[in-house]
């Protein structure tokens, strides 16, 4: 069952249905109200048997029927949807960085959503780029293939500045640095916040002065492009001697050092709602791809009851003090990575061993595991380390070893369903024997024996999974695993 009208014609043909009648039913499977379907399902019975048909072959017929009120479409709805699919599809694949730029502006609104389309922004290898007082326009736009982030994305840049700032740099051009800018702008659209804000996202970035030196500047050079605007204006230049004239023809910046990266970052999420120029966790990126075995952002296929290892940047800290005679104190933390955020809970004795170290903005290694508490997913810790130490634990690969004899197609299906429900961030690699029976030779120049008769496929990245012992036990259930081992 497919569509809609075909679950007419059967109440129709078979239940002996009006056409009205069957679009009633259609209508009841839509809104899945249990009394409605025990009423219906007994007019279909019903009006099966007048037709002919036993009790038992209309309850399976109708049984049949139930699963389609969870996908149906009418069959209009159908074509439309798959013509929209296709086009979408077509889209991603060959405008990939307008396709993302587009859902990403879609999505602003929405922090879950955003989210989750700006990881699989950087994971199709995308470049998100921030805003730029040249490049940008009012929303995500596409320059020389990277996604530029837009200026009304901006804390604090209300949409009148925005499309002053466009309309000037359309009718003269690029702003050539941030005194032509200041001298250029409408004075009514600035204020002290818009420029700040600006300046802190990076906006100024490609026009010569960096940040800090722009922030310790922009109260003097605005005065000063307000005084030759309105010199300019009112053609007082001249009342200037030779010095002063040449004095207010330059400006000298006090020029201070950049920022670090983590001080750039730290403005840039509070600005933008994002990392734009890198993450906090980048020096620890290499760690976290080789010790880190779920995915934040899929915050739906965490495990639940196994031990696991994160490597995480606190991003919220809350201390609190347990009832009780004791008094103890206990935390809960946000933990984000690369993908997403979760809270952990770090209970009393875990939490009195590292108290001491663990802070807000500080990055480490966690381990612990998932559980479901009032009907919310948290990590509980068990321990919290420096990231490196997880190193040790590290693993990339899990192969699994299939007999070719012993596969079917609904065994092969079984195993992928095994692998998907222990997903994390070990590739997966299947070596599949062609009997069950070993047959080695000794590999030329290597010395080592191989096997001739297999054949080793690594799977698709949606089939990555995450070590442990529930996930062996569950694929040595398989009769077709003969060998499972991780490196």
């Amino acid at each position: 069952i497919v569509y809609q009208e075909q679950v007419m014609e059967v109440a129709q043909i078979i239940g002996g249905y009006s056409l009205g009648n069957a679009d009633l039913l259609r209508r009841a499977m839509g809104k899945k109200k249990a009394e409605v379907m025990e009423k219906e399902k007994k007019n279909f019975i019903r009006g099966a048997q007048e037709k002919g048909y036993s009790k038992e072959i209309a309850e399976g017929i109708f049984e049949m029927l139930l699963p389609f009120a969870g996908y149906g479409f009418n069959k209009s709805h159908a074509a439309a949807y798959s013509v929209v699919a296709y086009q979408t599809a077509y889209l991603k694949a060959n405008y990939p960085a307008e396709f993302m730029a587009a859902n990403l502006t879609n999505e602003m609104n929405s922090p879950d959503k955003f989210a989750q389309y700006l990881i699989e922004t950087k994971t199709m290898g995308l470049e998100i780029t921030p805003p730029s007082i040249n490049n940008s326009g009012r929303q995500f736009s596409v320059v020389d293939g990277k996604i530029v982030y837009g200026l009304q994305g901006i804390k604090h840049v209300g949409e009148a500045a925005v499309e002053s700032i466009l309309r000037e740099r359309n009718e003269h051009g690029p702003y050539k640095n941030f005194l032509d800018f200041l001298y250029r702008s409408e004075p009514r659209a600035l204020n002290s916040k818009l420029l700040e804000s600006l300046i802190q996202s990076g906006a100024f970035d490609g026009l010569g002065n960096n940040r800090p030196t722009l922030m310790a500047n922009v109260e003097a050079a605005v005065k000063y492009a307000q005084k030759k605007r309105e010199n300019e204006a009112f053609g007082q230049a001249s009342l200037f001697d030779a010095e002063e004239e040449a004095a207010m023809e330059t400006f000298e910046m006090e020029l201070l050092p950049d920022s670090t990266l983590l001080e750039k970052l730290e403005i840039e999420k509070d600005l933008l709602g994002f990392y734009v120029s890198g993450h906090p966790m980048d020096m620890y990126r290499d760690v976290w791809k080789r010790t880190v075995t779920i995915d934040l952002g899929q915050p739906e296929r965490l495990p639940t009851g196994r031990a696991v290892n994160l490597v995480a940047m606190v991003t919220g800290l809350r201390e609190i003090t347990t009832k009780g005679g004791a008094g103890d104190r206990m935390a809960f933390l946000q933990l984000s990575d690369f993908n997403g955020t979760i809270e952990a809970v770090a209970f009393p004795k875990i939490w009195k061993e590292c108290e001491g170290n663990v802070k807000t903005d500080g990055i480490f290694g966690f381990k612990g595991k998932f559980e479901t508490r009032q009907d919310k997913l948290s990590f509980l810790l068990d321990a919290v380390v420096d990231p490196k130490q997880l190193e040790p634990e590290a693993i990339r690969e899990a192969h699994v070893v299939l007999v070719k004899d012993l596969c079917t197609q609904t065994s092969l299906r079984s195993i992928m369903d095994t692998c998907i429900t222990y997903k994390g961030a070990c590739s997966l690699l299947i070596h599949l024997l062609a009997e069950s029976k070993d047959t080695e030779e000794v590999a030329e120049g290597t010395g080592q024996a191989v096997r001739t008769d297999e054949t080793i496929v690594k799977a698709g990245r949606e089939f990555s999974v995450g070590y442990s012992d529930d996930f062996i036990s569950a694929l040595r259930e398989h009769q077709a695993v003969s060998d499972i081992w991780f490196n």
